[in-house]
């Protein structure tokens, strides 16, 4: 058996902040995030750009927060998007996360890692018309 990764084990990685585990980002976490206000902000690698990095911090710190919470806490969250997000709000306060804290900098590490991750499991092969036969 291979050891490229396949969509099943990317999307199954497991993560942790502050040694707590993550659940996976699934389609319940994916869609509350979108309610919530996730802009996909992804990190670059000479971005020094404090326009940037507060959203990134924001959708990071939205993220790992939902990956912690039960299917139940989630699915409040896509329904109540302005109440989720005063918690996620209060949690980030509670786990002192900031822009120049360890608990920011780790937060976004795990966003990062997870969604590179979770891209990567659901990328489809990309089929050559040429190569493509019929199996009858």
């Amino acid at each position: 058996m291979s050891d490229e990764p396949t969509p099943e084990k990317a999307f199954r990685a497991e993560y942790s902040f502050k040694g707590a585990t993550l659940k996976p980002f699934s389609f319940v976490r994916e869609t509350a995030a979108h309610a919530m206000g996730w802009k996909l902000h992804l990190p670059q690698a000479d971005d020094d750009n404090a326009a940037n990095v507060g959203p990134l911090l924001w959708d990071a710190t939205l993220i790992v927060w939902l990956c912690l919470q039960p299917d139940s806490v989630v699915q409040r969250a896509r329904r109540k998007p302005e109440e989720a997000q005063s918690k996620v709000d209060d949690w980030a306060d509670r786990e002192r996360i900031s822009l120049t804290s360890e608990s920011g900098q780790e937060a976004v590490q795990v966003y990062s890692e997870l969604l590179s991750d979770y891209f990567s499991s659901q990328s489809e092969p990309k089929i050559d018309e040429d190569q493509s036969e019929d199996p009858n």
